[in-house]
């Protein structure tokens, strides 16, 4: 009933408006108000793939899921209601950036290693190569139409879209080349549905809103597993990353992981830099490695060394590398690239050589964490400090600093061993103002 709503809505728009391509922009920052709330998944039913959490999103109708290996990207249903934007979205659910949608109802999107591609069922119908900086088309192919979203997907050569036409045994996912458009295979698919569609590891998976059921199939259609979600909902996109099956729930705004068992290609348990006697010294360690091939230590987004990875191994690893480097600011992050030519990106860690100049509270790493995870604060001049650590009800559940401290940067540790899985805050406040960062704890 509800996808009836929206359709009719659409359409009912796109006949008063014809030229709604002329809708106004919100200035840039300002995002499509969206009461900011924690929906808890409810009625839950029994999952083959384990459901491990969730993130609540500040993004109203999201419609489909990508992740670049560092950051997911979500678009939304904005035909006449709201800002036509593609979210940029950490793994804890903040918002760290936009880029204009080039399309008023986005369908699927996925991530080619460049660029995103993105469908649009009402201006076209078609599928947008789209800069991730700037939000410009780079080129455009038309698909076959489709009556609401219905997934994108990139296999490392080709494009997938599925299309949902609305009559049983019409859902289709097609195969495009995407220097041409033209259209190289077909594959049936044998549910009610198609509003989500990734490629992961040889397969395709998608979610079915209809029947409420994740399905990983073969590149010919056959199906190999399938889970019920976790709450009935309209399942808008999905993806895969760290070993979990990420998807979208357009009904409650929120961002659902489910283990599917697979190995995770690296367990980073650890990334830290600090200061030494000659610049920098960054340390990170593994718990195990599946096809690391080596580790690229990024300066300021600039990269400065690389180093062996240990292939496969269950065995825990430990890295260290001196950056020699003067007084200064620095943030680091390290990219680490498997066997295949894949990549993924470590959070960012900061350090400050010399005086603090800056009141900060830096995001946590890990994050998402279990059960240990590090905070790194700086000040500016000396002064009395808290950094508390609060849950969702706002009670403390760990004073991690708690007194006078001169200017200059500071560690702590928060180990939540003894706590729940959930979202939490951590608030730096001194005689400067109040920092707050969201942590995610995943047991």
């Amino acid at each position: 009933m509800k996808k009836f709503v929206v359709i009719l809505c659409t359409l009912i728009f796109l006949t008063s408006c014809a030229l709604a391509q002329n809708l106004s922009v919100p200035p840039a920052g300002q995002y499509f108000a969206v009461e900011e709330r924690v929906v808890q998944p409810s009625n839950p039913q029994p999952c083959d793939w384990p459901w491990v959490g969730f993130c609540p999103l500040l993004i109203a109708n999201p419609t489909g899921l990508a992740f670049d290996g560092q950051y997911f990207w979500i678009p939304r249903w904005s035909a006449g209601v709201g800002d036509p934007y593609i979210y940029k979205v950490d793994m804890t659910g903040n918002i760290v950036g936009h880029i204009n949608s080039p399309a008023l109802w986005p369908g699927g999107i996925t991530w080619d290693g460049s660029h995103l591609w993105v469908t649009d069922y009402v201006g076209g119908p078609v599928i947008c190569k789209v800069d991730p900086m700037t939000g410009a088309v780079v080129t455009s192919f038309p698909i076959v139409y489709s009556s609401y979203w219905a997934g994108v997907a990139w296999d490392g050569q080709y494009l997938y879209y599925g299309t949902n036409t609305g009559s049983p045994g019409s859902h289709t996912i097609y195969k495009i080349d995407p220097n041409t458009g033209a259209q190289v295979g077909t594959i049936s698919v044998p549910s009610q549905d198609i509003s989500g569609l990734t490629y992961y590891d040889g397969h395709l998976y998608y979610s079915d809103s209809q029947t409420f059921t994740l399905y990983q199939i073969t590149m010919t259609g056959t199906i190999v597993d399938s889970s019920p979600t976790y709450v009935p909902a309209w399942l808008a996109g999905v993806t895969v990353e760290g070993g979990y099956l990420w998807n979208v729930d357009y009904d409650n705004e929120n961002l659902n992981y489910y283990d599917l068992g697979a190995p995770t290609p690296v367990e980073l348990t650890a990334f830290n830099a600090n200061v030494a006697e000659s610049g920098v010294l960054l340390t990170w360690n593994t718990a195990s490695e599946n096809e690391c091939y080596s580790w690229t230590i990024l300066r300021n987004n600039i990269e400065i060394a690389t180093l062996p990875g240990a292939g496969t191994t269950e065995e825990p690893q430990s890295y260290s590398y001196l950056d020699e480097v003067g007084n200064g600011t620095y943030t680091y992050k390290l990219m680490q690239t498997d066997i295949s030519g894949a990549t993924s990106y470590s959070d960012e860690v900061t350090v400050t050589i010399g005086i603090a100049n800056k009141f900060q509270l830096m995001q946590n790493y890990p994050n998402p964490f279990n059960p240990q995870t590090s905070l790194s604060f700086s000040l500016p001049d000396e002064g009395y400090v808290t950094l508390i650590i609060y849950d969702t009800q706002g009670c403390e559940v760990a004073r991690l600093a708690d007194g006078y401290k001169v200017a200059g940067t500071y560690d702590a540790t928060f180990d939540a061993h003894n706590l729940p899985s959930g979202i939490y805050f951590a608030n730096l406040n001194s005689t400067h103002g109040s920092l707050t960062q969201k942590l995610l704890l995943v047991k």
